[in-house]
C-alpha cells in the first residue's frame, strides 16, 4: 500500500473532523438505560437489599470484586427520578445512573501495511509530535523534544500503566515485548505467561488452570481484564487502544514501526470498551484493578461522561494509593471550567488533565464547537495531539486526531519521569510535568500550565525545581484558625490535626492539585465552639460538612465569600441567631444542609438566587415567618424539608413551580389558609406531609393529579367537606392519614374503600369494566392462594383498596403489580379480560404452568414482567399481538421452544428479557426488526442461559442463527434464482445431507435441516432443489424452472472487476451469425475457473433462438444452464464443472448462435454482454467486466465487401474506455477517421459517448460505424481527490429491482462488506452493491424505495 502524500493527509484530517462533528452533534445517551450503581450501607443484610429491589423493580446484574456497588437494572425510562427518590434513602451509600463515557478521538486513520516498515523505526519521522522538523508543513522543533529527552532516558519496565481503553492488540510487533505480565498468575513457575507457539503469541499453556492464583478476583488475568466481556484477553476490537499504546510505549529502536514516548514500559490493557462508549461502572472497575495491582498511572482517552459519584470512591482510593490519573479533556472545544467535563474535570489532584495542539504549536480547533476543549483550572496541559501516527490492530499504522492522542503523550512522559525518580509521589510528578512546559502565546488560558508538554525539560525538572508555592499558605491560616475556634485539640482522637505536620495530612481535608483546599468534611468529629470569619477564605472550597458536632455562635457572612461551594452541610449543630443573606451568593450550591440546630428568624428570599439547589433542609429549627416564595425560584429542588417550625401564614403557590420536588415537607408548622390547587402541578411529587398545622377547607380536587405521591399526610388540620372523586385517581393508600383529626364528611378510608364513594363530593361512575375486571382478579387471587399472599386482599373492601392493584378513573384496572407477593399457582386465563391494563407485573413468585395466550388480547400493556418464576411451556406466539408493549421480561423461567416469530411484530418493544430459561433453536427472520429497537446490549438479555444455536448478538450483528427456509433455484441464498446459482449448484454437486420434509420444487420458502456441507458459507441444503438429499443433475433443472424468481433482496458483494468478457465474431453458420466468448484478466492473460455466468442483451434485435455450444470450451464444462428472457430480450448463461477444481480458459469458452430474421444483409448488429462472474473450486466469486460488439450481419455479403466490426470496452471503475475495430475484404490498405480526429484502427482513454469511424479502402471504398461507449461504472474520486483502486475496493455497480441511483455518493444505514462485517454508516458510491439486512426483504413482484443521502444531507 502506498504512502498519502501531505495533501492527501491533510485532506484525511479535515474529512475526519467534518465527520467527527457531524458525529458530535447527534445526541448521545447520558446513561445505560434502566441502569443504577448502588451502594448499600455496610450494615445492611441481603433481606433488606432484596427489600429495595424489590421496591424499584429491579434486578441483580453484576458487582466488582472487593467492593459493595452493584449494578440494577430497572424497568424505568426516567433513571434519574428513581435515583432522586432513593437518593437519601437510610440504607443506600449511593445510588446513581450508570453514566456513559465517550472515546476522545477522531478515528480518522490511514493504514500503513507490514511492507512500508524499514528497520531503525523508518516512521519516526512522521512523529512530528516527537521530532517535529517542519514535515506536513509544520513547524520546526513544536514538539515534545523526545530526542533530546531519550539522550537522558529511554525507559524501563519497572513502571507499570494500565490503559483504560478499547484493549489492545497485544500481539502487535511493535507491542508485545513492552506489555504487562502478571506473574503471580504464573502457574508453571517458568517465569513468563505469553510464550510463541512458531505462528503468533499466545497465553502458557502451561499457567490457563482457571484458577485465581493471585487471589484478586480475577482468574487467569495475564496481561489485564476484559471488563466488557468480563474475561482474561483484552483484545482491541476498535482500535483506539491499539493506538494510545504506540504513542506511549511502542518499543523503541527495534526496526520496526514507530517509536513511544518511553521505549521500555509494561502495558497492562484494560478494555472498558465495546465500541464508541462505555459505562462509569466498567471504568471505575478498571481503575479499581490498576490500583489494585498497583499500577502507578492509568491512561484514560476517553470524555464527554456525567458527574458520577461511584467514581469519586474508586478515584479516591487510586488517590490515596498514590495513583496518577491521565485524562483527555475532550473533544469538543467546550471550556472545562464552565462545563465540566468528566472524568479529566473530576476535583483530584492526581488527575492530569490534556488538551491537545496541532504541528504549529497552536491549540487544535476545527470549528465552534469541535476541537481541543480548555479550562484555567480544570485542564492542566497541552501535547501533540493532531494527525498522530502509531501502531493499530493487525500489524499496521495509522493517524488519528483528539485529546485521546495528547494524552498519551503526557502518560509516557509520567512513566519516563516516575522511572527515573521512583521515589517521588504523583504530586510531585504532576508538578515537574506542568512547571516544565514550553509555555506558548496560543495557550494562553487555556490551561493550568499554559504551555504544551516538554519531555526533556521535564526530565532536569527535579534537579533545579523550587518548593512550591500558592494558596496553600492562606488556606493553612484559614484552618488553623478553625482548628483554633472548634477547640482543635479536643476533637475526637483520630481526627485531631497534628499542626507541626504538613496540610496534607490533616484529617478530613482535601487539596487540588495546586496545594488548595477543595473538601472540607468533619463529620461527627467532636467539634465544638463556633464557625470562625476565616473560613471564608477558602476560596476553592467546594464541600463543607460540618455535621453531627456541637458548634454553635452563628453563621458567619463570610461564608458567602465561597463561590465555587457546592456542598454545605452545618446539620446536626446548636448553631443559633439567623440565616445570613449572604448564602444567596452561593450561585454554586446544590445542597443546603441547616436542620437540628438552633437557629430562628425567617427564610432570606435571597436563598431564591440558588437556581442549581436540589436540596433545602431546614426543619427542626426555630424558624418562624411565612415561606417567601422566591423558594418558588428553586425549580431544581428535590427536597424542600421546613417541618419541625413555627413557620405561620399560607402555603406560597409559587411551591407549585418546583416541578422536580420530590419531596415536600412542611409539617409541624403554624401554616393556615387553603392548600394551594398549584400543589398539583408538581407531577414528580412522591412525598407531600401538611399535617399539624391549621389548614382550612376542602382537599383541592388538582391533587388528584399526583400520580407519584407515595404518601399523603393531612391529618391534624382543621380541614372539612368532601372529596372530589379525582382525589381517586391517587395511589397513596397505606401510607395516607387525612381524615384524623380533621372534620371531613367521611374518612378517607371510606372514600377510597367503599365503592360507592362515601363522602364523595359526587357519586363516582364506574365503567361496566369495574365490575367484569374485579371477577377476573377474584380468578386470580383463587388460582394462586390469595389468603396466603404476602400482602392479601381483603375481597371486603373496594377494588382501589387491593394491594397493587391501580384503576383509573372510571374505576377499570390499569396496573397490577403483584411482584414478590407468595402467589403460587397458574396465571388463569381470564387474565386477558382486564382490556384497559398497561403493566403487569407478576414477577418473582411461584407461578407454574404455561403463559396464556390470552394474554394477547391486553392491547394497552405496555409492561410485562413475569420473570422469576416456575412457567413452563413455550412462549405463545398471540405475545406479537401486543402492539403497544415496550418491556417484556421472562427470565428466570422453564420456558422451551423457540422464540415465535410473531414477537418480530412487536414494534414498539424496547426491552426484552428472556434469559436463563431452556429456549433454543434458530431464530426467524421476523426477528431481525427487534434488533435494531433493542437499542443497547444492556436492554436485550436474550440467548444467555438457554440454548440458541447463535448467541443473539451475534444473530443481530451478522445474521448467525437465523431460521433459514429452503428456496428451491435460490442456490447461493441471495434472494433469487438465476445464473450464478448454478455455479453454486457446481460446487456443492455431489453433496448429500438429509432429505427436506415434504420437498417440492415450487418456489415457495421450505424448512430443512443443515447439512454437514457448505458452498462459501452457504449450506449444502439451499443446493438441494428438489429435496432429495443429494446434489445431482435435477438440482440444476431446478434453477431453470424457478429462473427470475424473487424471494427477497440482499445482494451479494463482489471485489471490482478485473476481468472482462469480449464477443469475437467468428463467422455464419448455417446462415445465422456466430460468436466465440472469451475471458481474460485486465492484462489480457488466461484466467482459471471452475465455473462462470453471464448476461448478452440483444437490444432491439429480434431473436428467434439462441443456440449455446461448449463442446470446443476451453473450460470444459460439466453441465450448462441458458435461459432466454423474451420480454428483456436479454440471454442469461452459466458453464460449470462439477470435479471441484479449476481449468485454465485458454481459449474461447462458448460459442454463441444467434437465430433471427429482421435485419437485412449488411446491417449492423449489436450485441452486448453484460458483467457476469467467475467462481473458483474454494468458492471464491470475482466480477467480469461486459463488452459491446458491433458487427456486419454477415450472411450474403460478397466476400469483396468491406466488412466492419468493432469490440467496444466501456468505462470502469478508474479504467477509461476502448474500442478495437475489425476489418475484413476490400482492399489493402485501410485508412481510419475518427470523429476525435485519431487515425488508428483502437482508440483508448474514452469517457462515456458516442463515437464515429469511417473505415476507406485503397479502392475508395468506405464503412461507417457509430459506437457507443457508456459508463457503467461510475468513475468518481473519493474524498481526497484520488479515483477509487479496481484492485482493493468495491467495483460500485447497484443492481436494484425496478430501480436506480444517480451520480454521487451516499450513505447506507446497514451493509456488509465483502469480508462478510456488519459496518454501520457504510459509505458507498452510486452503482455500488450493498447488502441491506435489518428487516429489508422485497416479497416477489413488488417494488422497494429507500431513503438515500448524499454528503450534503440531501
Amino acid at each position: 500500500m502506498k504512502r498519502i502524500t501531505n495533501f492527501k493527509r491533510f485532506a484525511l484530517i479535515l474529512f475526519c473532523l467534518i465527520s467527527a462533528y457531524t458525529y458530535g452533534q447527534t445526541e448521545r445517551p447520558e446513561y445505560v438505560p434502566g441502569q443504577v450503581l448502588v451502594k448499600m450501607k455496610a450494615n445492611k443484610t441481603s433481606a433488606q437489599k432484596n427489600i429495595l429491589r424489590n421496591e424499584m423493580k429491579a434486578t441483580f446484574q453484576r458487582t466488582r470484586p472487593n467492593n459493595r456497588i452493584e449494578v440494577w437494572q430497572t424497568d424505568k425510562s426516567n433513571i434519574e427520578q428513581l435515583v432522586s427518590q432513593y437518593r437519601d434513602h437510610p440504607d443506600i451509600e449511593l445510588i446513581e445512573p450508570n453514566y456513559y463515557y465517550y472515546l476522545a478521538t477522531e478515528n480518522c486513520t490511514e493504514a500503513d501495511g507490514q511492507e512500508d516498515i524499514t528497520p531503525g523505526d523508518a516512521l519516526f519521522t512522521d512523529l512530528w509530535g516527537m521530532n517535529n522538523t517542519g514535515q506536513d508543513g509544520g513547524t520546526p522543533d513544536a514538539d515534545i523534544d523526545a530526542s533530546e529527552g531519550w539522550d537522558i532516558a529511554t525507559g524501563s519496565p519497572s513502571v507499570v500503566v494500565g490503559l483504560i481503553d478499547t484493549g489492545v492488540d497485544w500481539k502487535h510487533p511493535d507491542l508485545v515485548n513492552n506489555i504487562w505480565q502478571n506473574l503471580d498468575e504464573d502457574a508453571d513457575g517458568d517465569g513468563r505467561v505469553l510464550e510463541w507457539n512458531g505462528t503468533t503469541w499466545i497465553f502458557d499453556p502451561g499457567d490457563i488452570n482457571g484458577i485465581d492464583d493471585d487471589g484478586n478476583g480475577y482468574i487467569d488475568d495475564f496481561i489485564g481484564w476484559d471488563f466488557i466481556d468480563n474475561d482474561n484477553d483484552p483484545s482491541d476490537t476498535n482500535g483506539h487502544g491499539t493506538h494510545i499504546a504506540g504513542t506511549l510505549g511502542a518499543e523503541g529502536n527495534n526496526g520496526i514501526g514507530v517509536a513511544g514516548v518511553t521505549w521500555d514500559v509494561q502495558i497492562a490493557p484494560l478494555r472498558i470498551f465495546r465500541q464508541q462508549r462505555t459505562s462509569v461502572d466498567a471504568i471505575a472497575e478498571a481503575l479499581d484493578y490498576a490500583v489494585a495491582m498497583n499500577m502507578p498511572i492509568s491512561n484514560n482517552s476517553y470524555a464527554e461522561g456525567r458527574y458520577a459519584k461511584t467514581m469519586i470512591s474508586s478515584l479516591k482510593a487510586a488517590q490515596t494509593n498514590g495513583h496518577l490519573f491521565v485524562a483527555a479533556a475532550g473533544n469538543f472545544a467546550n471550556n472545562n471550567d464552565a462545563n465540566p467535563n468528566y472524568p479529566s474535570s473530576y476535583d483530584f489532584d492526581n488527575i492530569i488533565s490534556v488538551a491537545a495542539t496541532d504541528p504549529n504549536d497552536l491549540l487544535w480547533v476545527h470549528s465552534a464547537n469541535r476541537g481541543s476543549s480548555r479550562g484555567t483550572t480544570n485542564v492542566d496541559i497541552a501535547a501533540p495531539g493532531v494527525a498522530i501516527k502509531s501502531t493499530t490492530p493487525m500489524n499496521t499504522y495509522n493517524y488519528n486526531t483528539g485529546t485521546s492522542m495528547a494524552t498519551s503523550h503526557v502518560t509516557g512522559v509520567c512513566a519516563l519521569l516516575w522511572e527515573q525518580n521512583p521515589t517521588k509521589s504523583y504530586a510531585e510528578i504532576k508538578t515537574a510535568l506542568l512547571s516544565s512546559v514550553d509555555v506558548l502565546p496560543d495557550l494562553t488560558g487555556t490551561s493550568v500550565s499554559e504551555g504544551r508538554l516538554n519531555l526533556h525539560a521535564a526530565l532536569t525538572y527535579f534537579d533545579t525545581t523550587p518548593p512550591p508555592t500558592g494558596c496553600r499558605y492562606n488556606d493553612s491560616l484559614a484552618l488553623v484558625a478553625l482548628y483554633n475556634a472548634t477547640d482543635g485539640a479536643n476533637w475526637d482522637a483520630d481526627a485531631i490535626w497534628n499542626l507541626a505536620e504538613s496540610m496534607d495530612n490533616w484529617n478530613g481535608v482535601t487539596l487540588d492539585e495546586n496545594g488548595c483546599v477543595f473538601i472540607i468534611d468533619l463529620y461527627n468529629h467532636g467539634l465544638s465552639g463556633s464557625i470562625p470569619p476565616e473560613i471564608g477564605n477558602l476560596n476553592n472550597l467546594t464541600d463543607l460538612n460540618l455535621i453531627s458536632n456541637e458548634l454553635s455562635g452563628s453563621i458567619p457572612p463570610e461564608i458567602g465569600n465561597l463561590n465555587n461551594l457546592t456542598f454545605l452541610y452545618l446539620g446536626g449543630n446548636e448553631l443559633s441567631g439567623s440565616i445570613p443573606s449572604e448564602i444567596g451568593n452561593l450561585s454554586k450550591l446544590t445542597a443546603l444542609n441547616l436542620y437540628y440546630n438552633q437557629l430562628s428568624g425567617s427564610i432570606p428570599p435571597e436563598i431564591g438566587n440558588l437556581n442549581k439547589l436540589t436540596r433545602l433542609w431546614l426543619n427542626n429549627n426555630d424558624f418562624s415567618g411565612s415561606i417567601p416564595p422566591e423558594l418558588g425560584n428553586l425549580i431544581n429542588l428535590i427536597y424542600l424539608k421546613v417541618q419541625e417550625n413555627r413557620f405561620s401564614g399560607t402555603i406560597p403557590p409559587e411551591l407549585g413551580n418546583l416541578n422536580n420536588l420530590i419531596y415536600l415537607y412542611l409539617h409541624s408548622n403554624e401554616l393556615s389558609g387553603n392548600i394551594p390547587p398549584e400543589l398539583g402541578n408538581l407531577n414528580n411529587l412522591h412525598e407531600l406531609h401538611l399535617n399539624r398545622n391549621q389548614l382550612s377547607g376542602s382537599i383541592p380536587p388538582e391533587l388528584g393529579n399526583l400520580n407519584n405521591l407515595i404518601s399523603l399526610y393531612l391529618s391534624t388540620n382543621a380541614l372539612s367537606g368532601c372529596y372530589d372523586v379525582n382525589l381517586l385517581n391517587l395511589s397513596a393508600g397505606s401510607n395516607a392519614t387525612v381524615s384524623n383529626g380533621n372534620t371531613f364528611d367521611a374518612t378517607w378510608e371510606a372514600f377510597r374503600y367503599n365503592l360507592n364513594g362515601t363522602g364523595a363530593c359526587t357519586v363516582p361512575v364506574y365503567d361496566n369494566c369495574h365490575q367484569n375486571d374485579s371477577l377476573t382478579l377474584l380468578t386470580l387471587y383463587n388460582a394462586n392462594n390469595g389468603a396466603n399472599w404476602a400482602n392479601t386482599w381483603n375481597l371486603s373492601h373496594a377494588l382501589r383498596a387491593w394491594e397493587g392493584v391501580t384503576l383509573n378513573g372510571f374505576g377499570c384496572v390499569t396496573r397490577l403489580y403483584l411482584s414478590d407477593s407468595k402467589l403460587s399457582g397458574t396465571i388463569p386465563s381470564e387474565i386477558g379480560n382486564l382490556s384497559n391494563l398497561t403493566s403487569l407485573d407478576l414477577s418473582s413468585n411461584k407461578l407454574n404452568g404455561g403463559i396464556p395466550p390470552e394474554i394477547g388480547n391486553l392491547n394497552s400493556l405496555t409492561a410485562l414482567l413475569l420473570y422469576n418464576n416456575e412457567l413452563g411451556g413455550s412462549i405463545p406466539p398471540e405475545l406479537g399481538n401486543l402492539n403497544n408493549l415496550t418491556y417484556l421480561s421472562l427470565s428466570y423461567n422453564q420456558l422451551s421452544g423457540s422464540i415465535p416469530s410473531e414477537l418480530g411484530n412487536s414494534n414498539n418493544l424496547n426491552e426484552l428479557y428472556l434469559g436463563n430459561n431452556q429456549l433454543s433453536g434458530c431464530y426467524d427472520e421476523n426477528l431481525i426488526g427487534l434488533c435494531s429497537q433493542l437499542t443497547s446490549s444492556t436492554n436485550a438479555y436474550i440467548s444467555d442461559g438457554n440454548n440458541f444455536i447463535a448467541p443473539w448478538e451475534d444473530f443481530c450483528n451478522t445474521g448467525a442463527g437465523i431460521c433459514q427456509s429452503v428456496w428451491p433455484g435460490d442456490y447461493n441464498y441471495d434472494g433469487t434464482a438465476n445464473e450464478t446459482d448454478a455455479l453454486y449448484w457446481g460446487l456443492a454437486f455431489g453433496n448429500t445431507g438429509a432429505i427436506r420434509p415434504n420437498a417440492s420444487t415450487a418456489w415457495q420458502g421450505q424448512d430443512a435441516p443443515d447439512w454437514a456441507t457448505d458452498v462459501k458459507g452457504i449450506n449444502s441444503k439451499h443446493q438441494d432443489g428438489d429435496g432429495s438429499g443429494t446434489v445431482d443433475g435435477l438440482d440444476l433443472q431446478v434453477v431453470d424452472n424457478n429462473f427470475g424468481n424473487i424471494h427477497a433482496f440482499t445482494q451479494s458483494v463482489f471485489i471490482a472487476s478485473t476481468m472482462t468478457y469480449e464477443l469475437v465474431e467468428a463467422g455464419p453458420v448455417g446462415g445465422s451469425p456466430s460468436y466465440d466468448l472469451y475471458v481474460t484478466d485486465a492484462n489480457g492473460n488466461n484466467i482459471s475457473a471452475h465455473g462462470l455466468a453471464g448476461v448478452i442483451d440483444f437490444g432491439d434485435v429480434s431473436i428467434d433462438d439462441i443456440i449455446l455450444r461448449v463442446n470446443n470450451s476451453s473450460l470444459v464444462p460439466s453441465d450448462t444452464l441458458k435461459a432466454f428472457n423474451e420480454v428483456e430480450n436479454r440471454f442469461h448463461f452459466a458453464l460449470t464443472r462439477t470435479d471441484k477444481t479449476n481449468q485454465l480458459c485458454d481459449g474461447s469458452v462458448a460459442s454463441i448462435i444467434v437465430v433471427t430474421e429482421n435485419i437485412q444483409s449488411g446491417d449492423f448488429l449489436e450485441l452486448s454482454i453484460e458483467s457476469g462472474n467467475t467462481i473458483q473450486a474454494n468458492g471464491d466469486m470475482a466480477r467480469v467486466a461486459g463488452t459491446t460488439l458491433y458487427s456486419n450481419y454477415p450472411s450474403n455479403i460478397a466476400s469483396n465487401d468491406l466488412i466492419v466490426s468493432a469490440s467496444v470496452m466501456h468505462e470502469q471503475c478508474n479504467v477509461s474506455g476502448s474500442v478495437t475495430l475489425f476489418v475484413e475484404g476490400g482492399t489493402l490498405p485501410y485508412t481510419y477517421v475518427w470523429n476525435t480526429g485519431a487515425t488508428s484502427s483502437s482508440i483508448t482513454g474514452l469517457t462515456p459517448n458516442i463515437y464515429e469511424v469511417t473505415v476507406t479502402d485503397a479502392a475508395n471504398m468506405s464503412q461507417t460505424l457509430s459506437v457507443e461507449v457508456q459508463g457503467q461504472y461510475i468513475t468518481m474520486p473519493d474524498e481526497f481527490g484520488n479515483l477509487p483502486d479496481c484492485n482493493n475496493s468495491p467495483c460500485p455497480t447497484l443492481l436494484t429491482p425496478g430501480g436506480n441511483v444517480l451520480t454521487g455518493t451516499y450513505k447506507a444505514d446497514t451493509a456488509v462488506n465483502s469480508d462478510g462485517t456488519v459496518n454501520g454508516n457504510v459509505e458507498f458510491k452510486a452503482g455500488e452493491m450493498i447488502i441491506l439486512r435489518e428487516g429489508f426483504e422485497v416479497p416477489a413482484n413488488t417494488n422497494f424505495s429507500g431513503t438515500i443521502e448524499d454528503c450534503d444531507g440531501n
